[in-house]
């Protein structure tokens, strides 16, 4: 952090994925890591956003995955975060985009005062055809009420 200089440091991925269908063990030593680390890497990289990621089919119980029930939204507050990071799939669950409720990123919206990022998943495949600019104005402006920013940028090369 001290020579990269990242804008954002991201601590741990899809957490709420473990925390639910993983080991509660792992789950309070990530938790411990970020909260230990989060401070640190302020200091050291000043301006630079704290996220763990979470994972959005999998927070509203989309996936038949086997494990207990939690309420993945209350885990945010574990974290020692600026930014909360949202990762996607819904092309796993809906057969076109025009299916995903528009409630999708609310609960989210809704469990935190904490900045939206959008980390991981674009949810936009190729099997999505004529329907992709739909599916990213829909994800976008569904969290954009919070002055959200996306993660989601098109490298070159």
């Amino acid at each position: 952090a001290r020579e990269i200089r990242p804008a954002h440091y991201g601590l741990a991925s899809e957490i709420n994925t473990l925390a639910a269908h993983g080991d509660p063990v792992l789950y309070a030593e990530l938790v411990d890591l970020n909260n230990t680390l989060a401070p640190q890497i302020r200091a050291i990289a000043p301006g630079a956003q704290v996220f763990v990621s979470f994972q959005v089919d999998d927070a509203w119980n989309l996936f038949p995955l086997p494990g207990p029930s939690i309420d993945h939204f209350a885990l945010i507050d574990d974290f020692d975060l600026d930014v909360l990071g949202l990762s996607s799939y819904p092309v796993f669950v809906w057969e076109t985009p025009d299916q995903i409720p528009d409630t999708y990123f609310s609960r989210f919206r809704d469990a935190t005062d904490l900045p939206l990022i959008l980390v991981e998943g674009d949810g936009a495949p190729k099997t999505w055809a004529g329907c992709r600019a739909r599916w990213r104005s829909r994800r976008l402006s569904s969290v954009a009420s919070r002055s959200c920013w996306t993660g989601w940028r098109r490298r070159s090369g």
